[in-house]
């Protein structure tokens, strides 16, 4: 890893260290997108950046485009060993997205199994280890 602070390209993810601004309030800024919660599940999420907040835990963020908006799916992780990365806290997942279910808002446990579930089908491990 470079200097606290500085952020470099590994792959297909920007990883830093010592970051300003945790990645999950960057979503605060974006745009809030209504999905069907369906629709949530098919996004193509892409690794956008990933940090590294101490010595074994951090935060990565990924991104998928809709025909209207980008949206955000960042979530902390932590490591348990060399090369063992896990999902640190399913409660402290966030997106801009706002899910919906036959034009009603999810709840709040669906909402976060809909996000868990996105997730797991992602290779969000290899990115995470790339940075670390």
């Amino acid at each position: 890893m470079s200097a606290p602070g500085a952020a470099i390209r590994k792959g297909g993810t920007w990883c830093e260290s010592t970051p300003p601004r945790p990645l999950g309030s960057w979503l605060a800024d974006w745009d809030l997108v209504r999905l069907d919660a369906s629709e949530f599940g098919l996004l193509d999420f892409k690794p956008l950046q990933t940090q590294t907040l101490g010595l074994n835990h951090g935060e990565t963020l990924w991104t998928a485009q809709t025909p209207y908006s980008r949206v955000g799916l960042a979530f902390p992780w932590a490591q348990l060993g060399t090369g063992i990365v896990v999902v640190s806290n399913l409660l402290e997942m966030r997106t801009n997205a706002l899910l919906t279910d036959q034009s009603k808002f999810v709840s709040e446990s669906r909402y976060l199994l809909h996000m868990a579930t996105v997730v797991h089908g992602l290779n969000w491990q290899r990115e995470v280890i790339r940075c670390i």
